[in-house]
């Protein structure tokens, strides 16, 4: 009876590991192999060679390290994103392609496709292979526009950072239109971004009667390249409460230095505003209690020069408001009583408690009066 053939083991068939090695070692397209979550493995000599850096920059800063912004959609701008993606083909086993555009560490630019593809090995492993192949772009990006993207993308930190800090951020075209607002400049007038961009700053929030000047005031400033650095504007929110804002401008230039237009960081003074007139209000009731009153008042620096005094203390003493910058409280007290009063006053200073005072006026013509 004629033996049958032995089947043929696995291990028999399988190709050495070494010999993989060398096919993804020696491939001519670059590869990079990443595990399931997203994590670089390892990558062949075609994707150090098109990428002009080391094994360890690579696997230390990842490939997106290298990417310059781009007006692209769907490019993998960062690792996170790039992660993500591995991740969902790793998953689904759904092939991505994306358009990539970088700069090498010697500033040459490099323009790409990076395609992700599954490979399930022997043992279960998934791994994912990202293919990058260099591209011919019918449009290779200028650096004057990788400085002017790097420029908006700075533009855009700093409006997010001061959103976070209560600043009010409004970015202007040289005709005076609404190119870009934060967060905090939306919450504070009440308007939404839609309702905002590509339309007319002044007429939006600049009362009526002031409108026109304050729009020819910021053309002049746009024409003459000259800014008033810093100033206070009334500014009308949507519900059309005014609003008092301090605002600091800067001119905004593109990459060729040219003026686009002036962005503004304003904080709001309108409380402080408020408060300053509810001081004066008070001061003015103050006054007219103080004058009003029987009782001769006067206010004394530490210097004892007098601040102020009554209607009653200038109509007993006889001194008029334009004696009293030149009046120190020596000029009006006794010669014989001025070392005794000057010295319960320097107690008072230190804080001691003195039961009274009781002094010797000058009148202007020179008379006493206790």
């Amino acid at each position: 009876m004629p033996h049958s053939a032995a089947p043929t083991s696995t291990a028999a068939v399988a190709m050495p590991t070494d010999f993989y090695r060398a096919l993804f070692e020696d491939a001519y397209d670059a590869q990079l192999l990443y595990d399931e979550q997203g994590n670089l493995v390892d990558c062949n000599k075609a994707a150090l060679h098109l990428l002009g850096i080391s094994r360890t920059d690579l696997q230390t800063n990842g490939l997106m390290a290298l990417t310059v912004p781009t007006t692209t959609n769907g490019q993998w701008h960062t690792e996170a994103t790039l992660r993500e993606a591995i991740q969902y083909t790793a998953r689904t086993g759904k092939e991505a392609s994306r358009p990539w555009q970088a700069r090498r560490p010697n500033q040459r630019n490099l323009s790409a496709q990076l395609t992700l593809r599954r490979l399930a090995s022997p043992n279960s492993q998934v791994q994912v292979l990202l293919g990058l192949r260099e591209t011919s772009p019918a449009h290779q990006t200028t650096e004057t526009e990788v400085q002017q993207l790097v420029l908006d993308r700075t533009q855009e930190q700093l409006r997010d950072l001061l959103s976070r800090t209560t600043l009010s951020y409004v970015l202007l075209d040289r005709e005076g239109f609404v190119v870009d607002a934060n967060d905090f400049f939306l919450e504070f007038t009440g308007y939404t971004r839609d309702e905002i961009i590509d339309k007319p700053y002044h007429t939006t929030f600049s009362p009526t009667a002031e409108r026109e000047l304050r729009l020819q005031s910021f053309l002049t400033c746009i024409r003459e390249e000259r800014l008033q650095d810093f100033y206070e504007r009334s500014l009308l929110t949507k519900n059309g409460q005014t609003r008092m804002v301090h605002w600091h401008a800067e001119f905004a230039h593109d990459a060729a230095n040219n003026i686009t237009g002036i962005f503004l960081v304003g904080r709001d003074f309108t409380e402080r505003h408020v408060a300053a007139r509810a001081l004066t209000d008070n001061r003015n009731r103050l006054q007219d209690f103080l004058d009003n009153a029987h009782d001769l008042i006067q206010n004394l620096s530490i210097d004892n020069r007098l601040l102020f005094v009554n209607k009653a203390w200038k109509e007993k003493l006889g001194y008029s408001d334009e004696d009293l910058p030149n009046l120190s409280l020596s000029d009006v007290v006794h010669p014989y009583y001025k070392a005794k009063l000057l010295y319960q006053l320097r107690n008072l200073y230190k804080g001691r408690k003195s039961t009274s005072l009781k002094r010797y006026s000058l009148l202007k013509p020179a008379s006493p009066f206790t």
